[in-house]
């Protein structure tokens, strides 16, 4: 089911998390980076669409207020704009969300080009 912008459909996009698997000989997980990746684009087209829904209902008060005048227009702009402020807080705890999904995957990789180095390393060192 998707939500109804009056011009086109649009279904709700649900990160997806990263996958973490741990082995009964430890206490380490595998993270999965390529879902990583898939999660972080997930997230920023979430929040693409919630942003142009969010323009949409802007413009919609706008033309909502200049046609009505009044006690309860005023009232109405001013619970609008309580719901406006929370609205950019979901759009901000998105990006959030985002940068960190985009950051622990750069780290992760970089962890594990340290350790290949490392492992290329002794493997010389033995073989030597």
């Amino acid at each position: 089911m998707g939500i109804s912008t009056g011009t086109r459909e649009h279904r709700p996009v649900t990160p997806v998390a990263p996958r973490r698997r741990r082995t009964a000989m430890s206490n380490r997980s595998s993270v999965n980076r390529q879902h990583m990746q898939q999660a972080a684009g997930n997230v920023q087209d979430a929040h693409g669409q919630i942003g142009q829904i969010k323009n949409q209902l802007n413009t919609h008060h706008a033309e909502l207020q200049a046609a009505w005048k009044g006690e309860s227009s005023t009232a109405f702009t001013q619970v609008y704009n309580l719901f406006e402020t929370e609205f950019a807080k979901v759009l901000k705890d998105l990006d959030l969300i985002h940068d960190k999904l985009v950051h622990t995957k750069a780290k992760y990789q970089t962890a594990e080009q340290n350790k290949t180095a490392r492992v290329n390393t002794l493997k010389g060192l033995v073989n030597g």
